[in-house]
């Protein structure tokens, strides 16, 4: 938006051209008009461009705060809701950061359901991270779908043996242990 070594009158004019385009609904427009003002108000200006302090900290490498903003974007609380930007975040506070209860979060988001037509593959996928990242409530999940053949996957003895036990290692507590 603005050149090498910019005068105030093209600083002050691309403000208005932000402000303008901000108007009329262009999110780049906004980001801009956000990153102004912020400049104005004496924050630093690299986290003006994130859409709130999750995404900042997330890009950071703080995982829970990914998983925050995952929430955030699920729900439609803080930012409008948008379920691609949801599964954006909570796929890197799993993947990149094996944070189990955000992979166990995929794999109900992915899971068929009566309103949803899911994917079986990527929600068992997610499943089987969030168990691998000892969140207990997947390898239960995860040996019930497996045991009881429940939706639509096929029951598999040994599948239900291998989760069990990794369940007994997360939690001696867990039933059968």
């Amino acid at each position: 938006m603005l050149g090498e070594n910019p005068t105030a009158e093209d600083i002050k004019d691309a403000e208005i051209l932000s402000n303008a385009s901000c108007d009329k609904g262009d999110a780049e427009g906004c980001k801009q008009k956000k990153l102004f003002a912020d400049i104005r108000a004496g924050k630093e200006p690299n986290r003006s461009l994130y859409e709130s302090e999750f995404e900042y900290q997330c890009y950071e490498g703080d995982y829970s705060s990914c998983r925050v903003q995952g929430d955030r974007y699920l729900s439609g609380i803080g930012p409008i809701k948008n379920h691609k930007k949801a599964k954006d975040f909570y796929d890197h506070a799993c993947i990149d950061g094996n944070d189990g209860k955000t992979c166990h979060k995929l794999g109900l988001l992915f899971k068929p359901g009566k309103n949803n037509t899911g994917n079986l593959e990527s929600s068992l996928s997610y499943l089987d991270l969030g168990c691998d990242a000892n969140y207990e409530d997947s390898c239960i999940l995860l040996v019930n779908i497996y045991q009881f053949g429940k939706l639509g996957a096929p029951q598999d003895a040994d599948k239900v043996m291998y989760y069990k036990k990794k369940l007994c290692e997360i939690s001696s507590e867990a039933k059968g242990c």
